[in-house]
């Protein structure tokens, strides 16, 4: 490795036209003393987002030549180790030596998770008051806990998911007008095509069976890559993770315990240690590729007592590879609608009354503003408003929370449910609300 290779590199990123892409919503600061990481599950669009940024860093006056973006992926760096990661900058300015300390250089570094001890690197190139660095990953390795450890908490932390609907709308140029009953119209069907579709930009241009056999190769990938070969010295047995991992992802929406996984699999003839599949667990959340949800207490040993419920990364992912006709519907709502209220930078949690009725979510912003119950409700009917809407007061007043929102697909009301009020809004309105 030499210092030719990093420079033609470096070159090739500047000369290179940026492409095409939708824009994304995702903030990525970009400040001094500090790294910037943006994190998510694999093929969710973090390297176009490094794109944008770069557009927007040519847009606001910076010169090509104060942009150095180096893809780790590149299999030129395949024998790359920590050594050689000082060759970067010493290869930039070897290139602009006018640049030294004297103009701010934007230092891009995509997947460098890859390298064991890249954190020591990036410290040492934030020891300069006029480097930003931007990274981003995709595994364990590259979390905000581990970032926070790595680099000493000079790092924040965006984490990118699947496409939103105002995003999908983009991507297929799609103005959102959700007032007139033509836009309203539009902004419908575009949903019903949304859910379909899934958040993942690059199966939207195929058909139905060339969609589900991409978004299994997501899977695999995330199965192989980000946890079997991200923990070597776990030794995990392939048919161990693909039936944890099945299992884990056909339970979107639904309670799920561990020792129900375990039962299972022990039916099936597998043999393993106890604590196997809670690894996995854990090795998917890390991954992004699930995400758990905890019940809603304030009592850590009363959550720890309550089983949890699991979610996909994206609903469409989930029904490509769950177990066939388990995940209907419905589920695949709510895990589209999960996905909404985390990518509002909400913690989540679920609730279920002293009567037994679960509430979907409470969802606790980030920004310490009151909490909001939601429920999802993929069609109203007189059963489902018993069981879906009714339990809401209930938990509204025991919980001492007024604000309450029941997604649906089509339908819009506002009720009064024993003293607390109800807005029943669309989704494909209320994906499109900036709240």
């Amino acid at each position: 490795m030499n210092q030719a290779l990093f420079q033609s590199l470096i070159l090739e990123s500047q000369r290179r036209t940026l492409p095409d892409y939708a824009r994304r919503d995702l903030d990525v600061p970009s400040i001094a003393s500090s790294a910037t990481a943006i994190v998510g599950n694999r093929r969710c669009g973090k390297t176009y987002r490094t794109y944008q940024f770069c557009r927007e860093l040519l847009d606001a006056g910076t010169k090509p030549e104060q942009i150095c973006r180096i893809q780790f992926n590149d299999l030129r760096l395949r024998a790359i180790d920590t050594d050689t990661l000082l060759l970067i900058d010493q290869s930039y300015y070897a290139l602009y030596p006018s640049f030294r300390d004297e103009s701010t250089v934007y230092f891009i570094f995509d997947e460098i998770h890859r390298i064991r001890d890249w954190e020591l690197y990036v410290l040492q190139l934030l020891d300069n008051q006029h480097h930003r660095v931007l990274v981003t990953g995709s595994t364990s390795k590259i979390l905000t806990g581990n970032i926070a450890s790595g680099l000493r908490g000079k790092c924040l932390t965006s984490n990118l998911l699947c496409f939103s609907f105002r995003e999908y709308l983009r991507y297929h140029a799609i103005e959102p007008e959700t007032v007139s009953p033509k836009g309203q119209a539009y902004c419908r069907n575009a949903f019903r095509n949304y859910m379909d579709d899934g958040g993942f930009a690059g199966a939207y241009a195929l058909d139905p069976f060339q969609k589900t056999e991409l978004l299994q190769t997501y899977w695999e990938t995330m199965l192989m890559r980000d946890v079997l070969e991200a923990h070597p010295a776990d030794a995990l047995h392939i048919e161990m993770l693909l039936f944890v991992s099945q299992a884990l992802i056909s339970r979107v929406g639904c309670p799920m315990t561990l020792s129900k996984v375990r039962e299972n699999a022990r039916l099936a003839g597998l043999s393993f240690a106890d604590d196997v599949p809670a690894r996995i667990l854990r090795y998917l959340e890390e991954a992004f590729a699930l995400y758990t949800v905890p019940f809603f207490s304030r009592s850590e040993r009363v959550r720890n007592r309550r089983y949890q419920k699991v979610y996909a990364c994206d609903w469409a992912l989930a029904h490509s590879v769950g177990l066939a006709g388990v995940l209907d519907d419905a589920r695949l709502f709510e895990n589209c609608v999960f996905l909404e209220l985390k990518r509002r930078r909400n913690r989540l949690y679920y609730y279920q009354t002293k009567k037994g009725h679960e509430v979907d979510f409470v969802a606790v912003p980030r920004d310490n503003s009151p909490p909001k119950l939601v429920q999802v409700c993929h069609t109203l009917t007189e059963d489902s408003r018993r069981r879906e809407i009714r339990p809401i007061g209930e938990a509204g007043r025991m919980l001492g929370i007024s604000e309450v929102v029941v997604v649906t697909m089509d339908e819009e009301e506002s009720l009064n449910i024993d003293g607390i009020g109800v807005r029943v809004v669309p989704a494909w309105k209320w994906f499109l609300e900036c709240t």
